[in-house]
């Protein structure tokens, strides 16, 4: 499940701990053994510390964009109906992938 690409922040510090924490994500096959090892090792009681970090992780990753996308919006409309003809006519190669 390892990601195309660690999102830029801007803040090196999150930058760092967002990439330590995708190596970390990788080490699970489910949510549940996820957890049970995450609060094994988590260092801190502060839960609302805990909270906020974890919720800045999941925006800062729902806010990215996948490269695609990127290439999408760039793309003028010409470009634009063509990938959007390729993507039909791979989308079961690449439901097949996911």
């Amino acid at each position: 499940m390892s990601m195309i690409f660690t999102p830029q922040t801007g803040d090196a510090k999150m930058d760092e701990a967002y990439g330590r924490f995708l190596v970390y994500v990788d080490r699970y096959e489910n949510f549940p053994s996820f957890f049970d090892g995450f609060m094994r090792e988590v260092k801190s009681d502060d839960t609302a510390y805990l909270n906020r970090w974890l919720l800045k992780v999941l925006f800062t990753h729902l806010k990215a964009k996948h490269p695609f996308d990127e290439i999408y919006e760039k793309a003028d409309d010409e470009g634009k109906a063509k990938l959007r003809v390729w993507m039909e006519s791979n989308k079961k190669v690449i439901e097949d992938k996911l």
